[in-house]
């Protein structure tokens, strides 16, 4: 019984490891409304709390707050931006956010309370775009390059022992 109640410890501290979702963005947002739904009956969905996330398309500071457009993209298991775009929506920070650090490019999750509908334009096309009022947020750190050699070399293979050794020396 004592060994069995052991491994099952253990074995829920490993799992528990496994997750990589960020503190800042964890909670249950299970009955949260997609933005299709929030663009065309805003009302309903007033002070309703979700979490969206997406890419970072433009920064715009204001006197109070910053209003960050963002290009929606469902999230992953681990609440990071992931395929594709499913619309805008605005996400409103209190105070002042830094565009050169947190501008366009930038992968982003809020989690925050719907506060209506704005429209603005894109290009000439009127918008409807959903406000969130951002409570908590994570910008994701750029991925990582992978090099990857063009090559494979053979570590036995010495490209200058015929130019550096004359012909009767073996090394």
């Amino acid at each position: 019984m004592r060994l069995t109640s052991l491994l099952l410890a253990a074995l829920c501290l490993m799992a528990s490891g496994c997750s990589t979702l960020p503190e800042a963005v964890r909670g249950d947002f299970g009955a949260a409304p997609a933005l299709s739904a929030v663009q065309t009956a805003s009302g309903e969905w007033q002070e309703r709390p979700v979490r969206w996330g997406g890419v970072v398309v433009r920064v715009d500071n204001r006197a109070t707050e910053t209003w960050v457009e963002v290009v929606a993209q469902p999230l992953d298991t681990d609440a990071r931006p992931t395929g594709q775009s499913e619309g805008r929506f605005f996400a409103v920070f209190p105070g002042f956010l830094d565009p050169a650090a947190h501008g366009a490019g930038r992968e982003l999750t809020v989690v925050g309370r719907i506060d209506g509908v704005v429209e603005k334009k894109i290009g000439d096309f009127p918008y409807h775009f959903p406000l969130v009022r951002v409570e908590r947020h994570y910008f994701w750190p750029p991925p990582r390059p992978v090099y990857d050699r063009p090559y494979w070399r053979d570590p036995w293979y010495d490209p200058w022992y015929p130019y550096i050794y004359p012909p009767w020396y073996w090394p």
